[in-house]
């Protein structure tokens, strides 16, 4: 039975956790006024997710992350169609991985960001319409990861609630950055894994929002761990950001609902003739 309801009678998040508590299988559609996506459930717990109308998001996700080039993915949707036709569906990072273009922990790291990135849009909601359809899977034998609905609920709110702070102090995305030329500082700053995962994307000629997409980690902690480096004045400004105001959006651009069609001369009329 298809549960759906509008937004603003439900709370996405209490919807989440009740697929999660009844261990539902099946696929979670929401078409809210911002976003537009879909979340996967395989008994209870979130195993894929995207916006509802982008084909191959993730081939695209790695590609503009700079984590695969357009030519892998090209090659695994070739292999991808051909397994098909045989009866065999795995999804493209199961592809690419098996091809030797990402490592499998790798991509598992990028589908589990992918999957909160979804949920964040999703709490973002505030009017739309929901549907669950149970018992709809995905059509692959390979799934990569398996989130705890509760756990990925957590994640997301606590994103949601950081975000007004970490937006807002973040750096421009068109500035850039340098390690610090002096060696001292770097040597006497204690860095976390994460610091040095930033740290090696900082090349002088990266912009922030490349090293924030590239940094295997979700927009809030690749931005907080940016400010503090650069608090801490481990990375220095080569080239100042144009842009100062608010600018960064917690949700990406790509779940945004597509484009109306353009209208011919005839709806023109018509909504001319409406408008009378």
């Amino acid at each position: 039975m298809t549960l759906g309801g509008e937004i603003a009678d439900f709370c996405l998040g209490d919807i989440i956790q009740l697929i999660g508590r009844t261990r539902k299988t099946g696929k979670l559609v929401v078409s809210g006024r911002k976003n537009y996506l879909t979340l996967y459930f395989k008994e209870g717990r979130a195993v894929f997710a995207s916006p509802a109308h982008q084909r191959d998001y993730l081939g695209n996700l790695l590609i503009r992350r700079g984590v695969v080039s357009r030519a892998d993915v090209e090659e695994a949707l070739e292999v991808q169609r051909k397994l098909r036709e045989r009866g065999v569906n795995l999804r493209i990072g199961s592809v690419l991985a098996a091809r030797g273009a990402i490592s499998r922990q790798t991509l598992q790291r990028y589908v589990q960001i992918q999957i909160e990135e979804t949920v964040v849009a999703a709490l973002s909601e505030t009017h739309g319409h929901f549907e669950f359809i149970p018992d709809a899977e995905l059509d692959d034998q390979d799934i990569l990861v398996a989130v705890d609905a509760e756990w990925v609920i957590l994640e997301s709110s606590r994103q949601i609630d950081e975000w007004t702070q970490v937006g807002k102090n973040a750096p421009s995305p068109d500035a850039v950055f340098i390690i610090n030329p002096d060696p001292e500082t770097t040597a006497t700053t204690k860095l976390e894994m994460d610091d040095w995962r930033l740290v090696s994307l900082v090349n002088g000629a990266r912009t922030v929002t490349e090293i924030v997409e590239r940094a295997g980690m979700s927009r809030v902690k690749a931005l907080q761990t940016l400010s503090r480096l650069v608090e801490l004045n481990v990375l220095v400004e080569e080239r100042a950001g144009s842009r100062r105001d608010n600018h960064w959006s917690l949700v990406p651009d790509m779940y945004r609902p597509p484009p109306p069609p353009a209208k011919g001369i005839l709806g023109r009329i018509i909504d001319r003739i409406r408008r009378l």
